[in-house]
């Protein structure tokens, strides 16, 4: 049975969805915070931890779709190096957060690690759907 290609509007659809899913954590929070169950402190850390990992998936995604348009050797060096720039962008933003902003610590790098590592997830799936014949088995 032969396998459909995703179309780049599938591909948009999701990367949609996961941006439309983002929204809705900061919404939760944001509700959260206005019924007063969680307090000022942690809402902020959240937030802050939500929208650091958000800009770095946008970067990830862009990344990726600038380095499948260009040779195999090209796009190693275009996603590792992204990673490489990310994670440093990632450090500087953590240490920037903790250190000038009243952030809860717990709050804010346990909220960092596990958006982190589920948006990670995320690009992986990403970039099976959209070059799917790289990663079938031969």
């Amino acid at each position: 049975m032969l396998r459909k290609r995703k179309t780049p509007v599938k591909r948009n659809r999701f990367l949609r969805n996961i941006v439309f899913l983002l929204v809705f954590l900061i919404i939760i929070n944001l509700v959260l915070f206005e019924f007063e169950v969680i307090p000022a402190p942690i809402f902020y850390s959240l937030l802050a931890a939500q929208i650091i990992t958000f800009i770095n998936f946008i970067f990830g995604v862009y990344s990726i779709k600038k380095g499948l348009k260009q040779a195999d050797k090209s796009f190693l060096l275009v996603v590792f190096g992204g990673m490489v720039v990310r994670m440093f962008f990632m450090l500087l933003m953590i240490i920037i957060g903790l250190e000038f902003l009243e952030l809860r610590t717990n709050y804010f790098i346990f909220s960092i690690f596990l958006l982190y590592f589920f948006l990670l997830i995320i690009e992986i799936v990403y970039l099976i759907r959209i070059n799917p014949s790289k990663f079938e088995e031969k």
